[in-house]
């Protein structure tokens, strides 16, 4: 009897609201999966959700689960990393960007991927 493992790969991609900006800046994300964010301490309290599109330059649109509520989420001063049922986000295009209420000053996100194989 062979044990055989398999490694679950993380990806960390960045994403840049800028200083008074709702929406960040696009990302590929590909076949990926978004389990989860870095946000900064100097992050506005919010509600941040994800948008999606199937080109760069194509038009976003809020992802929503099962239960027709946008996926993302809730950020305040403790910031930090946030995690996100990977189920939520499986089978969103490959273009996301992060959406937020205005920002002071720019805002830099890390977006955690989990690599699909």
């Amino acid at each position: 009897m062979s044990i055989t493992t398999k490694e679950t790969k993380l990806i960390e991609v960045t994403v840049t609201i800028a200083n008074t900006g709702t929406l960040s800046d696009a990302v590929e994300i590909g076949n990926g999966t978004i389990v989860g964010a870095y946000f900064p301490a100097s992050m506005d309290g919010d509600s941040v959700t994800i948008h999606d599109s199937s080109t760069l330059t194509g038009t976003y649109t809020a992802v929503y689960d099962s239960t027709n509520t946008a996926v993302g989420w809730t950020v305040d001063t403790n910031a930090g990393v946030r995690t996100i049922q990977p189920a939520s986000t499986a089978g969103i295009r490959p273009f996301v960007k992060l959406a937020c209420s205005a920002q002071t000053g720019s805002k830099t996100v890390v977006l955690l991927i989990k690599a699909i194989r």
